[in-house]
């Protein structure tokens, strides 16, 4: 299927290019993301596909990873408290790689429905929230599991990553952090391309869920048939060989 890739807005901050940009998932959705870049690129840069965190904020996606002038305080208060205040997708930029950053769907612009431009965060996110069985169930009835469908959606974001001119497609890494670190276990675990993986706050087993976490964990990390064949741990383990860093 085409990306079709389309860059909506471009701007530079600094020594730095950002786009934000559209691309193709399936016959009738498409997917949005970050790419940032340095600006005075002149090699191919190895590439990072970066994911965001879940944490009960659903206004934002990838902007909890890029932090600009005038962006609200409460995303602000976000970034300091999940990421120690960094910058994540500018630091990796200054360290010399190619980002993408993706909104995983339902996140940022991936919404459903209606949304007032100015409505309240926290009446966003109460939303969503309130509406994550509701969507998992519809998915679910459609003949798709949650995981999955990110698990797909990702891939198209690691052709679009690997796509790009200024990336070298052999030197292709992902970073995530809660949800992200489930993306990026996940992704690592189905493509080669993936040749370093870091996940942050996801690597745990299914006894330990079943014992007393899985009311805390979304619908978005629960594959369907797991068990009794695999379990978190097997699946991390099936992105040998790149190199795996659990954090």
């Amino acid at each position: 299927m085409p990306l079709s890739p389309l860059v909506e807005v471009r701007w530079q901050e600094d020594d730095v290019l950002v786009e934000r940009v559209a691309y193709q998932t399936g016959p009738l959705t498409r997917a949005t993301a970050l790419v940032v870049r340095p600006a005075r690129a002149t090699a191919s840069l190895p590439g990072i596909l970066l994911f965001h965190c879940h944490s009960g904020v659903y206004r934002w996606g990838s902007e909890k990873l890029f932090g600009s002038p005038g962006e609200p305080e409460l995303l602000r208060r976000l970034r300091q408290e999940k990421y120690a205040g960094r910058s994540l997708a500018r630091d990796l930029v200054q360290a010399g790689f190619l980002v993408v950053v993706p909104d995983t769907f339902y996140f940022g612009r991936r919404a459903l429905g209606r949304e007032g431009a100015d409505a309240p965060t926290e009446e966003i996110d109460q939303l969503r929230r309130a509406s994550e069985s509701l969507v998992a169930k519809m998915l679910a009835l459609a003949g798709y599991a949650w995981p999955a469908l990110i698990a797909w959606e990702d891939r198209q974001a690691l052709h679009y990553l690997c796509a790009r001119p200024e990336v070298d497609p052999r030197r292709i890494g992902c970073v995530g952090l809660s949800l992200g670190g489930f993306q990026a276990m996940l992704l690592a675990a189905q493509d080669r391309r993936i040749g370093a993986v870091v996940t942050a706050g996801w690597l745990t087993t299914v006894a330990d869920l079943l014992k007393r976490e899985i009311n805390k964990h979304s619908w978005m990390v629960l594959p369907w048939g797991l068990l009794p064949e695999l379990d978190f741990p097997v699946l991390a383990a099936s992105a040998c060989p790149a190199a795996f860093l659990a954090l």
